[in-house]
């Protein structure tokens, strides 16, 4: 596992140069690094298989504690949101959002992403009661890619426990 603590656009970590962007296209300047970090819905299959040929890894995009500022309510949402991002905090130990985050990621595998970024653990901080689901849901989707595959952002709060499901 790789431990980010920003949003930066580039990061370095271990030698290996990782470029983290959240719009569309720009295929030629992604396949000049070795890791890319997606929005796996901007992307097709087609792709992310020529990022592949080019060397180039590509890391989907997934948002562990939060949902997109956009989204109407759904039963998952706490009535909180996050006010820096507007972003809607979500109930971690809800079975539809479990459910909802398992196919996303799912999803990215099929498209040929070969691994995950999971951004917005530091929300177990403000919700301590999902520290467990929270651990449930990393160890899955660290079943679903491997431990070396799953990037955990702003998640120092489980580091003592995510070592098990995550590489270090």
């Amino acid at each position: 596992m790789v431990q980010i603590d920003s949003t930066y656009h580039a990061l370095q970590d271990a030698g290996t140069q990782a470029w983290v962007y959240y719009g569309r296209g720009h295929l030629t300047e992604l396949s000049k690094h070795r890791w890319v970090i997606l929005q796996a819905s901007y992307y097709s299959a087609q792709e992310v298989a020529w990022l592949s040929g080019c060397g180039t890894q590509s890391f989907a995009y997934l948002s562990l504690c939060e949902d997109a500022a956009w989204t109407p309510d759904l039963v998952w949402h706490r009535p909180e949101r996050n006010q820096v991002w507007g972003s809607r905090y979500v109930r971690l130990s809800h079975p539809l959002w479990r459910r909802h985050l398992l196919e996303q990621a799912k999803a990215a595998l099929e498209q040929g992403f070969t691994g995950f970024f999971v951004d917005t653990a530091d929300a177990v901080e403000t919700f301590p009661e999902d520290r467990r689901a929270a651990l449930s849901l990393t160890g899955a989707l660290s079943e679903l890619v491997g431990r070396d595959k799953l990037i955990l952002n702003r998640g120092f709060c489980l580091l003592p426990e995510v070592g098990n499901v995550a590489g270090t």
